[in-house]
């Protein structure tokens, strides 16, 4: 309760004036209302404190009060739904003066509040408005047990104390909104900080470099890629100019390119080479945009380099197997032509002898001209091997049996200053293909290794199994995916540099002196693993030896037999020759006339059907080359048993590999016989065919 008198107003004076400074001391709006309520009734002495704030909305909420105090056995209204105190407040607030009421219970303008305040227990009320420096924010109402406290004093007093409840008020909202605005900004920092630290762990965890530089060519950011392969930390990259992490030819084109940005132009990725901090050259492919400051300026270069050694090496071995390709299909088609030729020179050989007798003086050399036509035979089946002309039988191949036989050959044909290993295991399944060919590719890829050990060495031979993934796979471009047996061959010769090795495959290429070296035995190596559908992996270093390995597919198929027809012999019988060289046909008839066969020709399948249907009755046997012009072999193949099913055909061919198997009718394959043929060989054939041998 109010106290009168002077010694007890400056009494409250002076407690109100501490309260005062505790508020300023204060920054919690909660904790300032709640001192505001605890002074009204303790240190002013009113039995009731409430304080309304106004919202953004123009609405009085009430935030605070204190007291409350009512009759025994009555309950009061709760204090947000007090209409008096609603309305004191609100006239307070608009009328900017105090609204004073001396006595509840008598005064007419606030009869209708009175049973409020008599169940409340207070006698009188004041309401202050509370004003900030932009208007009011709300109203201060003290209401008391006795009639008549608020004298003149006592309402400049509360005025003070509405004056003081106002500012501090103030204070904490705006302290409160300037938190807020620190937390928001702390919020907001710290949202920065992690979308920062989120860019920078993508950029650092991209395998391509990303990179910005100044107008000035500076680096101006790098990401950990960048620091890897220029073999810094990022911190000194920062600053650098571009041209320090790049070979001289690239900072030209980098800094070509940087004018054009900076000039507005557009620029089309480039390639460069990276220099890392011990010299290794990198090669990279950037692609660049330009950095613009806010008001649209162009200020830098921005862009990303990517490191692209593995597409080098790709594109290096497809050049590579192009090259390969294309000296492939030469061979091929010098061996065919040559095989014409040997067949003419071997044919015209056999005649000559028939003809001259035991005692002919040209009978020797004859036979030297026989030798060296044999020899170059041998050299187009290399070439033809090479170029995978020959297509190996289909049968299953035992690797390990093959490789433990080849080896007890090889340790007899090497010398004792070359000690063989091996380590084969026994699990791994059969491959398909012809045993005969992967012998002479081992043989060819072994006496490579033991001309790479003159002084003697260590030749190790192993058979795995082995899986092969995509990216084992991604390294060689004639490499896949799969399970394969591998052979590896492998030496602790002389080795070789980078530049061999990439030619270590083609035909005639050999570092040893080309009169004893034709330079095909790996060639030839290469064709038959091809053939088979695999290919060679090579690793090598000068003075550190080679590893050779072969990958083979595991699939197995059933060997194909050439089943051969039988035929009653005649005195007379007929055969047609079809060739489209001349010379074969002409030292081909001779020698079947010789043995008193009647004989036709012709230059190629067309014509081979015309004489066929005028002769149906008369041919008992076709020798049908395989590659001719207009319709090759296995196409005249087809039209002759449509015409006679039972016909008698004899294939020849320098490479029968142009053509796959089920061309040439696989469920019934005529024989073939492989140019250059002996005449001897081609006589034999055709009488057992007919019937006139066993």
């Amino acid at each position: 309760m109010p106290q009168r008198g002077g010694k007890a107003r400056s009494v409250r004076a002076a407690q109100f004036a501490e309260a005062a400074a505790q508020l300023a001391g204060s920054l919690s709006l909660d904790a300032i209302l709640t001192a505001l309520c605890r002074a009204a009734t303790t240190v002013l002495g009113y039995s009731h404190c409430w304080i309304a704030l106004l919202g953004s909305d123009g609405a009085l909420n009430m935030v605070a009060q204190q007291g409350f105090p009512a009759r025994p056995g009555e309950q009061p209204a709760p204090h947000d739904k007090h209409e008096l105190l609603f309305a004191l407040a609100r006239a307070a607030i608009d009328s900017g003066e105090p609204q004073i009421c001396h006595n509840l219970l008598v005064d007419v303008a606030y009869e209708r509040w009175r049973d409020e305040a008599a169940q409340c227990g207070f006698r009188s009320a004041a309401a202050f408005a509370l004003r900030a420096a932009k208007g009011p924010i709300g109203a201060l109402v003290l209401c008391s047990e006795r009639e008549n406290p608020f004298d003149e004093e006592e309402r400049a007093l509360l005025s003070s104390f509405a004056l003081h409840s106002a500012l501090a008020i103030s204070a904490a909202r705006e302290s409160a909104l300037l938190l807020e605005m620190l937390n928001e900004q702390k919020s907001l920092q710290r949202v920065v900080a992690e979308s920062r630290d989120r860019y920078r762990t993508v950029i650092d965890s991209t395998p391509d470099i990303v990179f910005a530089m100044d107008g000035e060519g500076r680096i101006t950011f790098a990401n950990r890629r960048a620091a890897e392969l220029a073999g810094v930390p990022i911190t000194e990259l920062i600053g650098q100019p571009v041209e320090a992490i790049l070979a001289p030819q690239s900072a030209e084109l980098v800094k070509q390119a940087g004018a054009r940005g900076m000039a507005g132009e557009s620029v089309l990725p480039f390639e460069v080479e990276l220099v890392h901090s011990r010299g290794a050259r990198i090669p990279a492919e950037v692609h660049t945009s330009v950095t613009r400051d806010a008001s649209g300026k162009i200020i830098g270069v921005q862009g990303v380099a990517r490191d692209i050694r593995e597409r080098k090496k790709l594109e290096e071995q497809l050049q590579h197997l192009q090259r390969l390709e294309t000296v492939s299909a030469l061979a091929a088609g010098v061996a065919h032509d040559f095989n014409n030729i040997l067949m003419a020179i071997l044919g015209s050989v056999s005649l000559m002898r028939a003809e001259a007798g035991a005692d002919h003086p040209w009978l020797e050399r004859l036979g030297q001209i026989e030798k060296s036509a044999e020899r170059a035979a041998q050299l187009t089946q290399s070439l033809l091997a090479f170029s995978q002309q020959r297509t190996p039988r289909r049968e299953p191949v035992d690797l390990g049996l093959l490789l433990r036989e080849f080896v007890r050959e090889l340790r007899k044909a090497l010398p004792e200053s070359i000690t063989v290993r091996t380590h084969l295991r026994r699990d791994v399944p059969p491959i398909s293909g012809e045993a005969t060919q992967l012998r002479q590719a081992l043989e060819n890829i072994c006496a490579n290794a033991r001309e790479a050990m003159p002084d003697g060495g260590t030749l190790s031979i192993s058979l795995s199994e082995r899986q092969v993934g995509q990216e084992q796979a991604a390294e060689n471009i004639e490499a896949r995916p799969g399970r394969f047996a591998v052979i590896a061959v492998r030496d602790t010769g002389c080795g070789m540099d980078e530049e061999t090795r990439a030619r270590l495959f083609e035909p005639f290429f050999t570092t040893k002196d080309p009169e004893e070296h034709r330079g095909l035995g790996l060639a030839v190596a290469y064709g038959i693993v091809k053939a088979h559908e695999g290919w060679i992996a090579v690793r090598s270093e000068p003075g550190r030896g080679t590893t050779v390995e072969i990958f083979l597919p595991r699939h197995a198929a059933p060997a194909v037999e050439a089943p051969v027809g039988e035929a009653a012999p005649e005195a007379r019988q007929t055969i047609l020759v079809v060739d489209d060289e001349e010379i074969v046909r002409g030292v081909a008839r001779e020698a079947l006339e010789a043995q008193g066969y009647r004989v036709f020709e012709a230059e190629d399948g067309v014509r081979a059907l015309e004489i066929f249907r005028a002769h149906a009755q008369e041919i008992d046997l076709v020798v049908l080359d395989l590659t001719m012009p207009r319709m090759n072999g296995a196409q005249c193949l087809g039209r002759l048993r449509e015409i006679n099913p039972e016909v008698k055909v004899i294939m020849t061919s320098g490479h029968i590999g142009a053509l796959a198997p089920e061309d040439l009718g696989a469920e019934d394959m005529p024989p073939f016989l492989r140019k250059p043929y002996r005449l001897e060989q081609l006589v034999s054939i055709v009488r057992l065919l007919l019937g006139q041998e066993q």
